[in-house]
C-alpha cells in the first residue's frame, strides 16, 4: 500500500513539472529596444541594444532592412540580450532613414519575436578645401615655380576626383593631389589671383583662392666681390666663381652660404644658397648698410666672401672725371662717395666708407665716431654681437689664409715689411689690384661692384711728372684751401666745381701693427691699385687729402700695405 501512495505521487509530481514547463513555454515571446530611433554620423560606428522577453532558451537573431544597401548585424551577447551593430558609410551626402526590423527566433524555429527601429544617418560634412594663406607675398622672377600649399578638409575615405585650377594676369597654374598648386612667373608678372576647385568621387566640391603678390627678385649678371643693393630689395647673384673671373680654376664648389656680419641689425633677412645653380639669394631689409657673405665647403672652410653695399645709390650721378691735366691720355670716372658709404649727406658719419687693406678684397667695418677713433659694431643673422679677429701674418704667402678668413685683420710686426701676405719683402704680390706695370685691368681681388675697380696711375700719358702720374688731380688746378671750411664741425674737405662740391670724408687709416683707426679727425686716405715703384719697398700708393692747393689732391706718397684705407672706385675701362 505504501509503495503504490510513493508511485501516485511521484506521478502527480512529475505531470506538475511538466505541466508547469508547458505553461512557460506558452507565454508570449517578446524583443525590444531602447528607444524607436537612432542617428549616426557617416564614418561612425552604431550600436543598438535590446532586449527579449520569455526567451525561454537559445535564440537565432536576423536583420531586414528597407534599403539592403546598408548592412546592419544583430548579435546576441546573451540568453535575452544583444544588439544591432551599424558602421555608417563614409560619405553621406544627403540624409536618410532606414527601417530596420530585428527577428529572434528559437533554435527550432517554433517560436519568434520581431521589433523594429529607425536608423537615420545624418548628412556629411561639407567637403572644403583651403589654401595655408588667403594673400601671399612671394619671392621671384620670371620664369619660377612658387608652390602654394592647400589643404581638403572632410574628405574623409572619399577620393579626389578632379581638380580644376586657374590663375590671372598670364600665371600658369598645375595643381596635383600632393597638396600644392605650382604657379609659374610669367615675364612682368607681380600680382595674381589663383582659383582652386576640388571634387571628390561622391560628386562633392569645394573651392577656394588666394591673392599672390610677387616680390620681384634681381638677379645681378655681373661678378663682382662688392654687389651694390637697394634697400627692400631681393637678389640673387652668381657665387660660382672667385671674384670677376670666368676661368675654370677659379670655379667654386660650394655646398652653403651665409652671413658673416652686418653693420646694422637685421640688416639681411634670410641667406639661401641653391647647390644646382651655385647662386646666393639675399632678401635686404629697407635700411642701408654694408654686410659680408660667404660661401663655405662641404668641410665648413670659406671658400670665398662677397661684400654687400645696401643703398639707394646711382654711382654714375655726380661722378666727377678726373685727368692729370688738359690733353692726358686716361681720364677716370670717380663715384662721388667712398665705397661702403651708405648716403651722400656729408655731415652724416654714414658718409663713412669701408677700410681695406691693399690688395685684399674683403672690407673692414666703418668708422662709428671721430671722437673715439674707434669702429662700428658688427652683428651676425640674429643679431648677435661679431667681432673682427686681429692676427699677425706668419708665412710669405697669406693669400689663402686672408680668403679662408675675411673676417681677420692680418697685421705686420715688422714695419720694415709691413704687409698683410707676406713676411718678407722679397715675396710682395704686387699685382693683386691689377696696377702692376704689365696688367692694367681689374682682377678677381678688386673690391669694387662690377664696372668699377680702384684706379691706378695714368700710364699711357708720358712726359708727365712721374709725381703725377698717379690717377689724376682731384682738384683739376681749381685753387683754394677748403679742408677748413668743415673739417672741424664734420671732419670733411670739401672740392667746389661749378655745379656740384665733392666732398671726402676724413676717415683715417688702420694701424700696419694693431689694425687701431688713427687720424680720422683730420686725413683721408684712399688706396690706389698701384704698388710703389721700387720693389723693395713695402708700400702702395694712396692719396692723401687734407688740404687742397692749387694742384689739387693727387697720389703722390706711399704707405704700408698691412693699413686699413678707404676706396673710392672708378669706372674700369680699357685704354688700349
Amino acid at each position: 500500500m505504501k509503495n503504490t501512495l510513493k508511485t501516485l505521487l511521484a506521478a502527480c509530481a512529475l505531470l506538475g513539472t511538466v505541466a508547469c514547463e508547458k505553461d512557460e513555454i506558452l507565454d508570449q515571446m517578446s524583443v525590444a529596444f531602447e528607444q524607436e530611433a537612432y542617428t549616426v554620423a557617416p564614418l561612425e560606428t552604431l550600436e543598438i541594444p535590446f532586449t527579449v522577453t520569455n526567451a525561454g532558451g537559445a535564440l537565432d537573431a536576423s536583420i531586414t532592412a528597407s534599403d539592403n544597401t546598408y548592412k546592419f548585424q544583430a548579435l546576441m551577447s546573451g540568453r535575452n540580450t544583444g544588439s544591432i551593430l551599424f558602421v555608417a558609410p563614409d560619405v553621406n551626402t544627403e540624409s536618410k532613414t532606414i527601417d530596420v526590423t530585428l527577428t529572434v527566433a528559437s533554435s527550432d524555429g517554433s517560436r519568434t519575436a520581431s521589433a523594429a527601429v529607425a536608423v537615420t544617418i545624418s548628412t556629411s560634412n561639407a567637403l572644403g578645401v583651403a589654401f595655408e594663406q588667403s594673400a601671399y607675398n612671394l619671392i621671384g622672377q620670371a620664369g619660377d615655380a612658387l608652390r602654394l600649399a592647400y589643404d581638403v578638409k572632410e574628405l574623409g575615405y572619399a577620393t579626389i576626383e578632379k581638380i580644376d585650377v586657374d590663375a590671372t594676369d598670364g600665371w600658369k597654374a598645375e595643381a596635383a593631389e600632393d597638396g600644392y598648386v605650382t604657379l609659374t612667373v610669367p615675364e612682368n608678372g607681380t600680382t595674381t589671383t589663383v582659383s582652386l576647385t576640388v571634387t571628390d568621387n561622391f560628386g562633392r566640391s569645394a573651392s577656394t583662392s588666394a591673392e599672390v603678390v610677387l616680390r620681384a627678385v634681381t638677379t645681378l649678371t655681373q661678378r663682382a666681390n662688392c654687389h651694390l643693393v637697394a634697400p627692400g630689395s631681393i637678389v640673387r647673384f652668381d657665387a660660382s666663381h672667385r671674384g670677376n673671373s670666368d676661368l675654370e680654376e677659379d670655379r667654386l664648389e660650394s655646398v652653403s652660404a651665409e652671413l658673416l656680419w652686418q653693420d646694422a641689425k637685421g640688416l639681411i633677412e634670410e641667406v639661401s644658397f641653391d647647390i644646382a645653380t651655385q647662386t646666393i639669394q639675399l632678401t635686404v631689409a629697407n635700411i642701408s648698410g654694408n654686410a659680408l657673405v660667404a660661401v663655405r665647403s662641404l668641410d665648413g672652410q670659406v671658400l670665398w666672401s662677397w661684400h654687400i653695399w645696401v643703398t639707394d645709390y646711382d654711382p654714375m650721378k655726380n661722378a666727377l672725371e678726373v685727368r692729370n691735366f688738359e690733353g692726358s691720355t686716361i681720364t677716370w670716372v670717380y663715384m662721388n662717395r667712398d665705397l661702403g658709404a651708405t648716403t651722400d649727406d656729408w655731415k652724416s658719419i654714414d658718409f663713412m666708407g669701408l677700410y681695406y687693406q691693399w690688395g685684399r678684397k674683403d672690407p673692414f667695418p666703418r668708422l662709428a665716431s671721430h671722437e673715439t677713433m674707434e669702429a662700428r659694431p658688427l652683428y651676425d643673422i640674429t643679431g648677435s654681437e661679431v667681432k673682427i679677429e686681429y692676427d699677425y701674418v706668419r708665412t710669405t704667402d697669406n693669400l689663402k689664409n686672408a680668403i679662408l678668413h675675411p673676417t681677420t685683420f692680418y697685421g705686420n710686426e715688422s714695419n720694415n715689411v709691413g704687409d698683410w701676405y707676406t713676411t718678407a719683402l722679397s715675396t710682395h704680390n704686387n699685382d693683386l689690384w691689377g696696377g702692376s706695370a704689365t696688367t692694367h685691368c681689374k682682377t678677381i681681388y678688386d673690391p669694387c661692384p662690377a664696372g668699377w675697380r680702384v684706379p691706378e696711375n695714368d700710364y699711357k700719358t708720358t712726359g708727365i711728372a712721374a709725381v703725377q702720374t698717379y690717377c689724376g688731380y682731384f682738384a683739376q688746378l681749381i685753387g683754394g684751401d677748403n679742408v677748413d671750411r668743415y673739417a672741424k664741425d664734420y671732419y670733411v674737405a670739401e672740392l667746389p666745381l661749378s655745379d656740384y662740391s665733392w666732398y671726402f670724408p676724413f676717415s683715417g687709416r688702420m694701424n700696419s701693427q694693431t689694425g687701431e683707426i688713427s687720424i680720422a679727425d683730420s686725413f683721408a686716405c684712399y688706396w690706389t691699385a698701384n704698388h710703389y715703384k721700387t720693389a723693395s719697398s713695402y708700400g702702395a700708393y694712396y692719396f692723401t687729402i687734407n688740404t687742397f692747393l692749387s694742384t689739387g689732391g693727387k697720389a703722390n706718397t706711399y704707405e704700408k700695405r698691412a693699413c686699413g684705407h678707404a676706396v673710392r672706385c672708378v669706372i674700369d675701362k680699357s685704354f688700349e
